[in-house]
């Protein structure tokens, strides 16, 4: 998906360019305060979205505006002429998620915050305080609900993961059929996840369920996602997998640890907290007490200091 950026009140969408000096462009005249601005994958339609939530769907090659909404834009649905977007009501704080057909601009309410989409478009996945509720995006209808807190879907988008107190549970994403159920060491389960490859899951439990920012108590265990079967535990929290079978960690001591995601060993440590890796993740940056430091990401030496 394109996405064009709006810093005035008027978006120009350049259509071909015949010379440079003779430069076509349409201006799509509509709300103001633009905040940004979205192509739809085929080219066809762009979508608008100002400061007040009000969502524009516009004609690419002519500029004709074809439908207003009042929502905020998530994405067009792949294969299908429709766009999921999120609702919000101001006076009473009620969200929900939407589907906006493009053709004849009618809107479907499914109850429930934002959640996620399936990757196939063809599902998506709201959540109310305790349940995670899967929809059909064509049909419009509910499919099944699930019981906890949405945490995250496999890389296939074939199984979710929800969280419930102590537990992470492992869903089917077709049937919703319960596949396993993941025990938190240290208690409540903050958050749970699968690597980038599927094979593994990572949960984080123990300190207080309402404070998210508490990592010092926080234990980490890394599960089979097949099988289930738990593999190792940590301290800390994990920041990221990278590379082929390692992982970035933190244990709140100031220093970041990266580790072979089979065993769990320290490859080499670094001085501060984690901050990014760069795109090609060939260096990493940390931070500590007002210093940067960048790293070599394959040998972990420091090759500045800002």
């Amino acid at each position: 998906m394109k996405h064009i950026l709006c810093p005035t009140f008027v978006v120009l969408l350049l259509v071909h360019c015949v010379q440079a000096a003779e430069v076509p462009f349409i201006e799509l005249r509509g709300h103001t305060e633009n905040r940004s601005a979205y192509l739809s994958p085929d080219g066809q339609k762009i979508v608008t979205v100002n400061r007040e939530y009000t969502v524009q769907l516009w004609e690419a090659e002519s500029g004709e505006e074809l439908h207003t909404w009042k929502g905020m834009f998530r994405v067009f649905l792949p294969g299908e002429k429709v766009i999921l977007a999120a609702g919000w009501d101001k006076d009473t704080g009620i969200e929900d998620t939407r589907i906006w057909e493009i053709d004849s601009g009618k809107e479907y309410v499914f109850p429930g915050r934002w959640g996620q989409i399936f990757h196939d478009g063809k599902k998506v996945a709201t959540t109310t305080d305790h349940n995670v509720h899967i929809w059909d995006t064509e049909s419009r209808r509910e499919l099944f609900v699930l019981s906890g807190r949405l945490d995250s879907f496999s890389p296939d988008g074939k199984t979710i993961i929800t969280s419930v107190d102590n537990t992470a549970r492992i869903w089917d994403g077709e049937s919703g059929k319960e596949l396993r159920k993941l025990e938190g060491r240290a208690g409540f389960v903050h958050s749970a996840f699968f690597s980038p490859d599927g094979l593994k899951i990572v949960t984080e439990s123990g300190g207080d369920p309402e404070d998210d920012m508490n990592t010092v108590y926080r234990t980490v265990q890394i599960w089979d996602a097949e099988s289930g079967e738990e593999l190792y535990t940590l301290k800390g929290w994990v920041r990221r997998f990278f590379k082929d079978g390692q992982i970035v960690t933190e244990d709140g001591t100031g220093t970041v640890h990266v580790r072979d995601a089979n065993s769990g060993k320290v490859v080499y440590a670094l001085k501060g907290w984690f901050i990014v890796f760069s795109p090609d993740e060939k260096k990493i940056v940390t931070r500590d007490a007002g210093t940067s430091r960048i790293w070599d990401a394959e040998s972990g030496k420091e090759l500045l200091k800002l």
